[in-house]
C-alpha cells in the first residue's frame, strides 16, 4: 500500500532520543541520503557518499556510552566513525535497548523516502527492500541498490594487488562439492601476503554459492584463527578450466535474456555474502562459443547497473585466443584505453617465471600496435593488468614481478594457486607449504603497502 513519505532529518532522530531540544545535531549527512524505517518503525538513514549508517541503534549506543560529551559534535563524530562494515551484525545488548542485528530480517526493511531523489520519493511505496525472491530491477533506481538491510560497504580494487586463487570447491572432488560442509581456514601467510582472494570455483551450471565460500566469507574481520582480514577483498571466481569443458555451453550465456536474468541472481551475492566482486574465468570450451562473449557482456552490464562499484575481473590467456575473453576485453575499453565500465581488470593466465610480464603484457597494453588482425582491438591500461604468477614461484620471481608492477604501473600479481587449511589441492603449483614462496608473498605485500602509503 502507498504510504506517506517521511523524510527524517538527523535532528528529528536525535530529538526522538533526547529531550533537550538544544542538543540537536547540526551536521547533515553529505548526501544524497536514504531515509527509511525498519519493521519496528525505528528511523534509520544511510549516507551514500560516506557509506555511513546512521540509526537509532547507533544513537542509543552513543547516549549510553561512558563519554561525558553528549553534544552535537561528539554525536557527529560518533556517527561518521561507524561504517557499514563495523555496524554489520552488531548484536550487543546496550543498557536495556535489547539485542538486535541489522540483518536478522533483511526482508522486513522498508524504504520510506529519499533526499535529492525527489522523483523517486514522490512515488515511493513501502516495499520489502531486499528479499530472497525479489527482482533487483524493483529497486535498481534506489541509487545503486546500496541500502540492503545493513549491507557492508564494498572496498573497491586496491591500488596494488596480490590476488590469490584459494581453492574451496570442486564438484569433481569428494568432500569439496558445492553443498559439502567443511571449515576452510586461511594460512597466516595468506592473511598477510595477499589483499585480494579469488574464492575458487563456482560451478557455472548451477551458479550456486558453495557452502565453503559462505563460511570463509563470514569470517572476514573476525579475530579468529584462519579468518579473512577486514581489508582483504573477496572475489567469487566462476568457472575455471574444468568447468569450461563441462558444462559447455554455459546455459546462461546462450541468450541475452538468460544472461541478464543471471545478473539479477548474482547481484544478490554482494548483500548476501558481502563480496567485493566476481571473476569470470571462462576458458576453452564454453569460452570458444561465439555467442558466449556478447552475452557475457550483457551479463556484466546488467550486473553493473545494480552495482557499478562491484569489481569484475577477466582472466585471459597470455596470447588472446578464447573468443569470450576477447569479446569482453574489447567491450571493456576504447582503443585509447578509456574504460567503458564493463570489467575492471584483466589477469594474464601464464605462470612460467616472469613471462607474463616479459612476453605477454604487450598483447594487451599495446594491442593496437600489434599486427593487422590482432584479436585485441583496445589498449588496456597497465594499471588494470594483473601479472600471472605461479603459486610455487620462488621469492625472487615474486619480488621481480612485484617491483615491475610498481615501476611499470601494473596492477599487481594474480597467483595460481594457493590451498587453504584442510582444503583441496591441484598438482604441484601450490603456494602453501613452501617456506620460500610463502615468505615471498608476505614480503611483496609489505613492499606494495610501503609504496602506496
Amino acid at each position: 500500500s502507498t504510504v506517506q513519505i517521511n523524510l527524517l532529518t538527523p535532528e528529528q532522530v536525535y530529538a526522538a532520543y533526547h529531550n533537550d531540544s538544544d542538543l540537536h545535531s547540526q551536521t547533515q549527512p553529505v548526501g544524497p541520503t536514504l531515509y527509511f524505517e525498519d519493521h519496528s518503525h525505528m528511523p534509520r538513514y544511510y549516507d551514500m557518499i560516506s557509506g555511513s549508517l546512521y540509526s537509532d541503534y547507533l544513537l542509543a549506543m552513543w547516549l549510553n556510552s561512558k563519554s561525558a560529551d553528549k553534544d552535537p559534535v561528539s554525536f557527529t563524530k560518533f556517527l561518521i566513525t561507524h561504517e557499514i562494515e563495523n555496524v554489520h551484525g552488531i548484536i550487543e545488548n546496550v543498557d536495556g535497548i535489547g539485542t538486535r542485528s541489522f540483518i536478522d530480517q533483511p526482508s522486513m526493511w522498508y524504504l520510506i523516502g529519499t533526499q535529492d531523489l525527489q522523483d523517486l520519493a514522490t512515488a515511493m511505496t513501502a516495499i520489502p527492500l531486499f528479499h530472497q525472491n525479489q527482482d533487483f530491477a524493483m529497486i535498481k533506481d534506489n541509487h545503486r541498490g546500496l541500502l540492503l538491510g545493513g549491507q557492508r560497504k564494498p572496498l573497491g580494487m586496491p591500488e596494488k594487488v596480490i590476488g590469490m586463487y584459494v581453492l574451496l570447491a570442486d564438484d569433481s572432488m569428494a568432500g569439496y562439492h558445492t553443498s559439502d560442509t567443511w571449515e576452510p581456514l586461511l594460512y597466516p601467510y595468506q592473511q598477510t601476503g595477499a589483499n585480494l582472494l579469488f574464492f575458487t570455483f563456482i560451478n557455472p551450471e548451477s551458479m550456486e554459492v558453495p557452502v565453503s565460500f559462505k563460511k570463509l566469507a563470514a569470517t572476514r574481520g573476525k579475530n579468529t584463527e584462519g579468518a579473512v582480514p577486514a581489508d582483504t577483498r573477496i572475489i567469487f571466481a566462476i568457472g575455471g578450466e574444468a568447468y569450461s569443458k563441462h558444462p559447455n555451453p554455459w546455459d546462461w550465456l546462450t541468450t541475452r535474456a538468460k544472461a541478464e536474468a543471471m545478473a539479477v541472481k548474482v547481484a544478490h551475492w554482494r548483500a548476501d555474502y558481502s563480496i567485493d566482486g566476481i571473476d569470470l574465468d571462462i576458458e576453452a570450451g564454453a569460452g570458444s562459443n561465439k555467442i558466449a562473449g556478447p552475452n557475457m557482456v550483457h551479463f556484466i552490464r546488467k550486473l553493473k547497473s545494480f552495482h557499478p562499484d562491484l569489481i569484475v575481473s577477466q582472466p585471459t590467456y597470455g596470447f588472446p585466443q578464447i573468443q569470450a575473453e576477447i569479446d569482453v576485453i574489447n567491450a571493456s575499453w576504447k582503443p585509447d584505453g578509456t574504460s567503458n565500465g564493463v570489467v575492471d581488470s584483466i589477469g594474464i593466465m601464464w605462470y612460467v617465471g616472469t613471462e607474463s610480464l616479459t612476453k605477454y603484457v604487450k598483447n594487451f597494453a599495446e594491442a593496437t600496435s600489434q599486427w593487422e588482425g590482432f584479436p585485441i582491438k583496445v589498449d588496456v591500461p597497465k594499471s588494470d593488468i594483473l601479472l600471472g604468477c605461479k603459486g610455487s614461484a620462488s621469492s625472487g620471481t615474486i619480488s621481480e614481478l612485484a617491483h615491475a608492477s610498481v615501476s611499470q604501473d601494473l596492477l599487481g600479481l594474480m597467483v595460481w594457486f594457493c590451498s587453504v587449511q584442510k582444503g583441496p589441492v591441484y598438482g604441484a603449483d601450490d603456494c602453501s607449504g613452501i617456506k620460500d614462496c610463502m615468505g615471498g608473498y608476505v614480503d611483496a605485500m609489505k613492499y606494495f603497502r610501503d609504496q602506496t602509503r
